[in-house]
């Protein structure tokens, strides 16, 4: 099987991990890794509620809203709870901004750029499958 991965860096510490692969599922098919001193905590209580955290969205120049997304087990990374249907609306846009939890202030907000994003994903595989 093909597994082709794609980083977007956000011209800053953070990186828009996508994976995409030519039978079934990648078993993380998107997610914002960040650097290894940020240290992503739940924010949530209740069952399991330590690997999941309110995070806080923005999609190009719509309104911010808030959503429940799932934290990696080394906890450097989160995940959005619909994971095909995130990556075909980051398709359609110009940027995204994201709350991320990080107990390093100075990366905890950051605005991912995904202009060409289809672009940035067919180049990824054409390097990876050599067509």
């Amino acid at each position: 099987d093909s597994i082709v991965t794609t980083f977007i860096n956000s011209n800053g510490p953070v990186f828009l991990h996508l994976c995409y692969q030519s039978k079934g599922h990648c078993a993380v098919p998107v997610a914002v890794q960040v650097p290894s001193g940020c240290y992503i905590e739940s924010n949530m209580n209740g069952e399991y509620s330590n690997w999941k955290r309110h995070v806080r969205v923005k999609f190009d120049d719509g309104a911010p809203r808030t959503e429940v997304w799932g934290i990696t087990d080394d906890r450097h990374a989160i995940n959005p709870p619909h994971p095909e249907a995130f990556i075909s609306n980051l398709k359609q846009l110009r940027s995204f901004l994201i709350e991320l939890g990080c107990d390093a202030s100075d990366i905890n907000e950051q605005e991912i750029p995904i202009a060409g994003l289809q672009d940035a994903i067919d180049q990824a595989r054409a390097e990876k499958t050599g067509q």
